[in-house]
This record gives C-alpha cells, structure tokens and sequence, in this order.
C-alpha cells in the first residue's frame, strides 16, 4: 500500500509539473485597464533567449530600461471616437502622427474581444479636431483562444486609411499574421519572476501600400515579435521585436517589459537624470548629440567599416511605443551626418544602426 502511495505521489507531481498552461480571452485588456512597461536596449539582451521549449527558464533580469510608457486602455465612449466604436477598447498611441496638411491628433487603436479572439478592429484620429476613423476591413485578430504550447494558427488582415476630403493619398496595409505557441515555462525580468507563462511568436508578412496620382507603392514590412504572456497582466510581460533573414538570423530592433514607474521623461521623473544615464550608454562607435534636442539631430560613427557608409537619405527612428518615423538627412560631412527631427512631437526616440541602438530626446 505504501509503494501505491509513492507511485501516485510522483505521478501527481510529473503532471503538474507538465500541466499544462492555457492563455484565455480574460486576460485580455479591459476598459480602465493600465499598465506600465518600459523600454530596453536590444543590445542587453541575454544569449538563448531564442531558444524553444517546454519548461524553459529564461533570465531578463539585467535589462536597463532607458524609459518608460504608461498604456491605458479606455471605453470607446470615453473618447471622441465613440460614434465609430461602439463597446470597444481603445489606447492611445500617438498626441501627434503625420506633418503639415496631413497632420492627425490623438491618435487611438480600438480593439475588441471574445472568446474565441482578441482583434484590432481599427483607428481614430482627429484632422483639425474633427473626430474620424478608419475601420478594418479584414479585422487584424491578434489572438485566437485559447492559448497553449504548440498551438498555431494563420490569419489575414486589410486596413485602408484615406483622409476624407482629399483624394491625393490613400494608405492601405494589408498582409497574414502567424502565430506559434513555441515555449512555456518561467520568466525573470527586472519588474518580478513569472512562473507560468507562454511565449507567442508571431510572424507578420505585411505590405505598406501607398496610392497616389502617380500610382501604387508597396513597401514590404515583414516582422517577426515574441511575447511572453503570463496569467493576471493585460500586457506582455515581455515583447521583443525584430526582422528575420532568410537564412535564419533574427536582429532585435525594440524590446518592452512589464515595469513601474521610471525616473525618466515618459514615465514622470527628471530628464537631467535620463540624459546623464543615456550618455553613458552611448556605444563608443556611435554617438548622437546634442541631448536633448530641438530642430537637427547630430549622428557620428566612428567603427572602422571595410567600405564607406552610406547613410540613407531618410533614417527610421521609433518612438518609446515602437511606432516608427523617418527623419530627413540635411547633410553630411566625414564621419558626421545630420537629420532634421523639426517634426517630431516632444519625447524619447530610438534610432537603430548596425545592431546598436541610441536614445535622444526631442524637446
């Protein structure tokens, strides 16, 4: 009888051990939901963090986060979009996008959720501050329920922006988005330790498509984001994102944690201090200045390279949320280059070179 009791005991404990862990719609963000969550270097990044599998351990925790961004997730009629969205989610992303004549304010993304899927249903903006929207015409489901190890599933997706009242440009986006569960197991970070959760990695082929009179560019956008998710946060306790050759290789462009509050400009704390940290992170090949900035943008790159570098006409910087914008080169001279960033709103940006990331503020 006691052989029995020891055999069952062990049994119990390999199961639970493998039990399994199921990520359901509850976990989605709900109206009033917030949650903080601060950005990193992909250079910080700990070796094997790629690797797949049931009962993985993965350590993040020496992570230095270089800001942080506070999201809140709101019911539709909480704001101005509440005629175009009914009952749905919506989180602001930007104060300010686009320049000149085609400038949009308050920009939000409004989703929804059921139990069988999470989706983004599309965006609202407002254009000299009348409230407008632009809806999905193939909804972007983010999510489909529930979640768990090896699952896998293929989804497409089409969004057409177009501002009414003028006919000159037209935006379309449009690709499939594929998510694999890869791996579960426990996750340190430098907010806490998480001991169950997921990770999603998904894969998006996306294609930019912009209309204009003088007829269609596509601009291919392909992406690959892991998420870990774990039971009680509304959010990725972590996201790391990223480009992926053929061959294989996998370059981090952006990485988000779960966190608290940051002594940092976009998470409420004293600039002077951000500053003096940012400069001692600067990569000894790659220095952008002046800190902070106004109106031109000061990039120097001293590494020694076998051939010249040709830096590109407009450079991609993103935002503390990853929402990327292109800055103009005003000119260039030896190991010098400069960029105007006259339209860029106040707040922290990335710019990303030769797998080293840089953070400045514009004021």
């Amino acid at each position: 009888m006691r052989k029995v009791q020891v055999f069952l005991a062990l049994l119990f404990a390999v199961l639970a051990t493998n039990a399994q862990i199921s990520f359901t719609s509850k976990n989605m963000p709900k109206a009033g939901d917030t949650a903080r969550v601060s950005l990193a270097l992909p250079t910080s990044l700990p070796t094997g963090w790629r690797s797949a599998g049931a009962n993985k351990t993965w350590d993040f925790s020496k992570l230095n986060p270089t800001g942080t961004q506070l999201r809140e997730f709101k019911a539709s009629f909480r704001t101005p979009y509440a005629f175009y969205f009914f009952n749905q989610v919506g989180e602001k992303i930007a104060d300010t996008l686009g320049g000149g004549p085609l400038t949009f304010t308050n920009v939000h993304n409004f989703y929804s959720t059921t139990n069988s899927v999470y989706k983004a249903e599309g965006l609202g903006y407002s254009v000299t501050g009348i409230p407008l929207a632009a809806n999905y015409t193939d909804d972007d489901e983010i999510y489909q329920f529930p979640l768990e190890y090896n699952d896998s599933d293929v989804s497409t997706f089409r969004f057409k922006f177009e501002v009414p009242g003028q006919q000159l440009i037209t935006y379309i986006q449009q690709g499939t988005r594929t998510n694999v569960v890869d791996a579960y197991g426990s996750i340190k970070t430098p907010f806490k330790t998480y001991s169950d959760v997921i990770r999603v990695k998904t894969i998006m082929n996306q294609v930019d498509t912009i209309v204009s009179p003088l007829g269609k560019t596509g601009i291919p956008r392909p992406q690959v984001i892991y998420k870990w998710l774990a039971q009680g946060e509304v959010v990725p306790v972590l996201e790391i994102r990223g480009t992926q050759a053929i061959g294989g290789t996998f370059t981090p462009t952006e990485v988000f944690f779960r966190d608290s509050l940051k002594d940092t400009p976009n998470g409420g704390g004293n600039q002077n201090a951000f500053v003096n940290r940012m400069e001692k992170e600067e990569s000894s090949c790659l220095r952008v200045f002046p800190v902070p900035s106004n109106d031109q943008l000061n990039i120097q790159f001293t590494c020694p390279t076998l051939v010249a570098i040709n830096w590109p006409s407009t450079l991609k910087v993103y935002n503390a949320m990853g929402v990327a914008f292109e800055i103009p080169q005003i000119r260039a001279s030896d190991d010098h280059w400069y960029y105007s960033i006259k339209e860029l709103s106040s707040g922290m940006y990335q710019v990303q070179f030769m797998g080293m990331g840089i953070h400045f503020v514009k004021m």
